[in-house]
């Protein structure tokens, strides 16, 4: 019997990153891309929930810190990962309030977005366990 692929939503304006991480995740995960927060918006309103959002930060329509912040309301379940090029000034607050569950640095290679995404999907794992 197949195992069920877990579901990821990429979200980044930068089209050739979107298509580069749907390549490299695509093979372990269900993934959709999103150009920007509000596409993002749309796929989150009508599809089945996802276990993983990864967000770039500034994006012309939004920030990724308000999307997750959104995502955190509406799936609290879902892990939420910030993906920035930049120093990510002001956001230090939403990892320990639980909005944000890390800050990737690009620019990232696809296996190390998937390492990153395996052990915060362990790292939640083991914590509802503990429960």
């Amino acid at each position: 019997m197949e195992e069920e692929r877990l579901r990821l939503l990429v979200v980044d304006d930068d089209e050739d990153a979107r298509q580069t991480y749907q390549r490299g995740l695509t093979p372990r995960y269900e993934v959709a891309i999103a150009a920007g927060v509000g596409e993002a918006l749309v796929i989150l309103g009508t599809a089945p929930v996802f276990d993983v959002v990864v967000s770039d930060d500034r994006m012309p329509d939004g920030r990724g810190v308000d999307l997750l912040r959104q995502v955190a309301e509406r799936t609290p379940g879902t892990v939420r990962l910030l993906l920035t090029g930049y120093a990510p000034l002001g956001v230090g607050g939403l990892l320990t309030t639980g909005v944000i569950h890390a800050i990737l640095h690009k620019p990232l290679l696809p296996s190390e977005l998937e390492a990153r995404v395996a052990d915060e999907l362990a790292f939640r794992r083991s914590l509802s366990r503990e429960r």
